[in-house]
C-alpha cells in the first residue's frame, strides 16, 4: 500500500512524477529501443477551475487520465508529472506506432463530451532510436512539439474559450445575459460621442457583455450583496482570455466608486477607467428598471449619488444614450 501511494498519483491512479522519472532511466537502454515519448497538457484548466470551481477541473484531469490509460497498451509507462502535464514512455515504440496512439488518444479526445468545458490537449511526441547521453533531451524535444501545437491552435483555442464562457453565462444566467446585452447597445450609444479607437471599444463592449460573468464563479453573488466580488471572479475568468487583458481590467474596476469608497481597490475617479465607469452607471441604470422603476424615478436615483458613484459626465453620456432609445422606440 505505501509502495503505491509513492510511486501513484492520488487523482487519477496514473504514476507519478517520481516513478516517472524512476523509469525514464530505466528504460534508457538497448533493448528498449526504439523509444517514444508522448507529452500532453491539458488545455483551459485554469478557466474550468475559474469557472466552475474545482471540482469540475479535477473532472477534466481524470477524464483525459481515462482516455490515456484505454489508449495506451499495458507495457506504456503513463504518468501525471504536474497539475495539467502528463507523459507516456512507450518502450519498443517507433515514430509510425507512436504516431498512431497520438491519432487514437485525440480521437477519443475529440469524441468526450462529459465535462462542461470541452476538453482539449496539445500532445507533442519524440522517438529515439538510439541510447542518449541525457534523457531529457527526448523530454525536451517532446515538449517543444507540444508547445509549437499549443501555438498552431492559439487562435481556434482563443475562440474556443470564448465561446466556452458566453455559452455558459447565457445558459445559466439568462436574465443578466439578456440585460447585458442591452447594457451593450446602450454602451455603444455612449461610445458614439467619443473619440474612442476602434479596438478599444470593441474591449470596452465586450466588458459590458462579460459585467456580471464573475456570477458563474460563484452564483450564491448577487448585486445587492459583495457585489464587488462579481467583479472580482469575472477579473479571473476573463483574463484567461489572452486578448482580453484590458477587458479584465475594466470588469475588474466595475464596482468602484468616484469618492473612492469602491471596491476592491478603493480607486478615486481619476484612476477608475473610463470604461469601467460607463459599465457601472448603465449596470446600475438597468438593475432599477429590472425592478419596474420608472425613467424619472431611475434618474432621480443615479442622480443623487453623483460625485459619489458616478462621474456627471457619465451620467450625463447615460441620459442622453437612454433618450436616444426611448426616441428610437417611439419612431418604431
Amino acid at each position: 500500500r505505501l509502495e503505491y501511494v509513492s510511486y501513484h498519483d492520488g487523482l487519477t491512479g496514473l504514476y507519478n512524477r517520481s516513478y516517472y522519472e524512476q523509469e525514464l532511466k530505466r528504460l534508457n537502454v538497448e533493448r528498449s529501443l526504439p523509444m517514444s515519448i508522448i507529452l500532453a497538457d491539458i488545455n483551459d484548466l485554469k478557466l474550468t477551475n475559474d469557472t466552475f470551481g474545482h471540482m469540475e477541473g479535477d473532472r477534466l484531469i481524470q477524464t483525459f487520465a481515462t482516455i490515456l490509460k484505454k489508449t495506451t497498451r499495458a507495457e506504456d509507462i503513463v504518468a501525471r508529472i504536474g497539475g495539467d502535464e502528463f507523459v507516456i514512455l512507450l518502450p519498443n515504440t517507433n515514430e509510425q506506432e507512436v504516431t498512431l496512439i497520438v491519432d487514437r488518444i485525440n480521437e477519443f479526445v475529440e469524441r468526450e463530451i462529459s465535462t462542461k468545458i470541452k476538453l482539449s490537449a496539445a500532445i507533442g511526441y519524440m522517438t529515439t532510436n538510439e541510447i542518449v547521453d541525457s534523457i531529457d533531451k527526448i523530454f525536451v524535444i517532446a515538449e517543444e512539439a507540444m508547445y509549437h501545437q499549443k501555438l498552431r491552435d492559439k487562435q481556434k483555442q482563443q475562440a474556443d474559450i470564448l465561446n466556452i464562457i458566453e455559452v455558459s453565462y447565457r445558459e445559466r444566467f439568462p436574465e443578466q445575459y439578456l440585460m447585458s446585452m442591452a447594457m451593450v447597445d446602450c454602451v455603444k450609444k455612449m461610445l458614439a460621442t467619443q473619440n474612442v479607437p476602434v479596438q478599444k471599444e470593441t474591449d470596452i463592449l465586450y466588458a459590458t457583455q462579460f459585467a456580471l460573468v464573475g456570477l458563474l464563479s460563484d452564483e450564491r453573488l448577487s448585486l445587492t450583496h459583495e457585489k464587488h466580488r462579481i467583479a472580482e471572479h469575472g477579473y479571473h475568468i476573463l483574463k484567461n482570455v489572452p486578448a482580453f487583458r484590458d477587458v479584465a481590467d475594466y470588469v475588474l474596476a466595475i464596482f468602484e466608486n468616484s469618492d473612492g469608497s469602491g471596491k476592491p481597490h478603493g480607486l478615486h475617479s481619476a484612476d477608475i477607467p473610463l470604461a469601467s465607469k460607463m459599465i457601472r452607471v448603465t449596470l446600475d441604470y438597468y438593475s432599477l428598471q429590472s425592478q419596474g422603476l420608472r425613467q424619472k424615478s431611475i434618474l432621480k436615483k443615479l442622480v443623487k449619488n453623483v460625485n459619489i458613484v458616478y462621474d456627471k459626465e457619465v451620467l450625463d453620456l447615460l441620459i442622453q444614450a437612454t433618450k436616444e432609445k426611448q426616441d428610437e422606440k417611439i419612431r418604431s
